[in-house]
């Protein structure tokens, strides 16, 4: 992958050419280093990044199992129909990671896909590239998961290497170090806190940082709670395994109308004390953030979404009342038109005559008409789950439309199955008359 990729800047990672097994030492950045073992008996000295046959063999197995799990499916079409990469709630912005830095405290310039990208629109980029590699199966976006897993550029990631052989293969302990971007110390300071808001978009006084992937060591003194209020972390060590280094286990963050509440939990330690001592999982309470009065719905965004609703209907309906438009729509917004392909299937007599056409590739279609955009979608998918993972991920994408219509067509298990929505429109020619269109074709 890094051989194949040299954009992405990894070539320090490639250790395995280095070693000198016999003699018990790897070359690091030009400096030698002892290794605490030689025995490497499926490393190829003149091939080293050539699997085996038994190695590949494996790996086929791994991939196969991975590829059809229903569990490990389901999982991940929940993360890609409902993830991003960062998310602006209520004046809250959420991420995992870290926005890339400079050590000055200027958003660090990242070339990806060819585009010399910093901060928020980093972000959006890779946010549109992941999706874009769960829908297409391109390989070249589907190798970004693998970017974006282990680079120093990475947001998810943030070190300066992922030193795994060298925590496995190498003495000097000062190797193993991973440097962290200047992001988790920058990150500290209300000031780069406040400069990071502003990039998504956040001024208000009330806005925070909500950060993961930060364990933080209670044990050592560190708390959850930084640059003075404004950067909140819900990390902290909820698995087992990081309990040893942060002593507590995570945090859980609430929000509601009173303000934000931040707890502490602490480790779950067997379930006969649970029992006998009736100590089951507690929690306590760490900081509580209360406004100056209590938080009303018109105070959070889906408040916001409904006012801009109403601020649209009345105007519609001052339209109506003042005879400026009639009820007239031209055009409609479909989700999802769906029609399943016998394309390299066995085309017997019975099977040509339920041939179908489909579509060739996904498109889009935009149209404006009397101040009215109307966005259609069309969207080849291959099943019932599919087509509605689909409209759940687009009802998302376009969260503040009036209508989100849409229609479906699809054959099963030699049955057809379809479906469409109007959305709650008066004049039902928008999802329900594609559902027809689909079967005369």
């Amino acid at each position: 992958m890094i051989k194949k990729h040299p954009e992405y800047n990894l070539e320090n990672r490639l250790l395995l050419d280095k070693m000198d097994s016999e003699k018990g030492f790897v070359l690091i950045d030009g400096k030698k280093y002892e290794l605490n073992d030689i025995n490497f008996p499926t490393i190829d000295k003149e091939k080293p990044y050539e699997l085996t046959s038994k190695e590949k063999e494996v790996i086929e197995r791994l991939t196969e199992s991975f590829i059809h799990s229903p569990s490990l499916n389901n999982h991940i079409n929940f993360l890609f129909s409902k993830g991003e990469m960062y998310t602006v709630f209520n004046n809250n912005l959420l991420f995992h990671g870290c926005v890339p830095m400079n050590e000055e405290g200027t958003f660090k310039k990242v070339k990806f896909l060819g585009k010399e990208l910093a901060g928020k629109a980093y972000f959006d980029e890779i946010n549109e590239a992941v999706n874009k590699a769960y829908m297409t199966k391109q390989e070249e976006l589907i190798d970004i998961m693998w970017f974006l897993w282990l680079s120093p550029e990475s947001p998810f990631f943030g070190k300066d290497k992922m030193a795994t052989f060298e925590s496995y293969f190498i003495k000097d302990s000062k190797t193993h170090k991973e440097n962290k971007n200047p992001y988790y110390k920058l990150s500290e300071n209300e000031k780069y806190c406040n400069k990071i808001l502003k990039e998504f978009g956040l001024e208000d006084e009330d806005s925070h940082i909500v950060n993961g992937h930060i364990p933080v060591k209670v044990k050592d003194g560190e708390s959850p709670i930084k640059a003075n209020g404004k950067l909140l972390i819900i990390d902290g060590g909820f698995a087992k395994s990081f309990r040893e280094k942060t002593g507590n286990a995570g945090y859980v963050l609430t929000y509601n109308s009173n303000g934000l509440l931040l707890s502490q939990t602490k480790p779950f330690e067997s379930v006969s004390k649970a029992i006998i001592e009736e100590k089951d999982i507690i929690s306590e309470i760490i900081v509580k953030k209360n406004g100056v009065a209590r938080k009303t719905v018109g105070d959070t965004d889906i408040g916001t979404k409904l006012k801009g609703e109403i601020e649209d209907l009345m105007e519609l309906l001052n339209a109506y009342k003042n005879g400026e438009i009639k009820e007239n729509w031209k055009g409609f917004f479909v989700l999802g038109t769906v029609l399943l392909s016998y394309k390299n299937r066995p085309q017997s007599e019975k099977r040509r005559k339920t041939m179908y056409k489909t579509i060739t590739q996904n498109t889009t279609y935009e149209l404006t008409e009397k101040k009215s955009k109307f966005i259609a979608n069309l969207i080849y998918i291959q099943n019932k789950e599919e087509a509605e993972n689909k409209i759940k991920e687009y009802k998302k994408k376009y969260f503040d439309a009036r209508h989100n219509c849409y229609a479906y067509r699809v054959l099963e298990n030699e049955k057809f199955y379809e479906k469409s929505s109007d959305d709650r429109r008066t004049i039902r020619n928008s999802g329900s008359p594609n559902v027809k269109y689909f079967a005369k074709k």
